[in-house]
């Protein structure tokens, strides 16, 4: 009786383990309608930068951090690389060349690359680096899924990872798969960066205009 009744309470715990898991999977619906709220809220926030600091002044990363509480996280590299590129944006926001071929800065790739990038993954935390000027804070790594963002291909995107696959769930793995960095502060997403696999995404979207 004694071990019929520890079968039956090793099959329950083992049955809730395993609910468990399954409501902890990484939910694609959700995690989209997330990411699209989040960016929403960052096209808002950028235009209120663009409207309050003068034409002729430098942005910051201060101006980006206050200004774009909602959708990025202070102190970060993402609020440093957003001012340094709505920046170079506000100098040549676009030039031509021979009169015909309209090149876009790297401002607007960037953001042509959120808007079209879909989540697919997350990867646990990623920490930055100690003694490279931004605070020592923990943020969630979202894989995103690039292929066919602005003409991006999946062989041109397996091309920059070597293997090129989607990690698990909860697993960060380096070079192969492009993600970016968010925190969750009162249930809203807030974009703290980019890991260097978007980056080579993002470098190759920018440079296919000049091929």
């Amino acid at each position: 009786m004694f071990k019929k009744i520890l079968f039956i309470l090793t099959a329950c715990l083992a049955g809730l383990s395993c609910v468990s898991k399954a409501e902890a999977a990484f939910d694609r619906s959700v995690a989209s309608e997330r990411y699209r709220a989040w960016y929403a809220r960052l096209q808002a926030d950028i235009a209120t930068v663009v409207k309050q600091v003068p034409a002729g002044q430098q942005i910051t990363a201060a101006d980006v951090a206050r200004l774009c509480e909602s959708s990025v996280v202070p102190g970060s590299r993402g609020a440093s690389n957003l001012a340094d590129w709505l920046n170079q944006s506000r100098k040549s926001p676009s030039h031509s060349v021979s009169g015909e071929i309209v090149l876009i800065g790297k401002f607007l790739v960037l953001m042509h690359l959120f808007e079209q990038a879909t989540p697919v993954g997350e990867g646990g935390l990623f920490s930055e680096p100690p003694g490279n000027g931004f605070p020592d804070r923990s943020l969630q790594v979202i894989y995103m899924e690039t292929k066919g963002c602005d003409g991006l291909d999946s062989v041109a995107v397996s091309e920059l990872f070597k293997p090129y696959h989607l990690p698990p769930d909860g697993t960060l793995e380096r070079d192969v798969y492009p993600f970016l960095l968010f925190e969750e502060k009162d249930g809203l997403l807030r974009y703290g960066g980019m890991g260097r696999e978007w980056r080579a995404v993002f470098q190759r979207i920018y440079s296919m205009q000049f091929q």
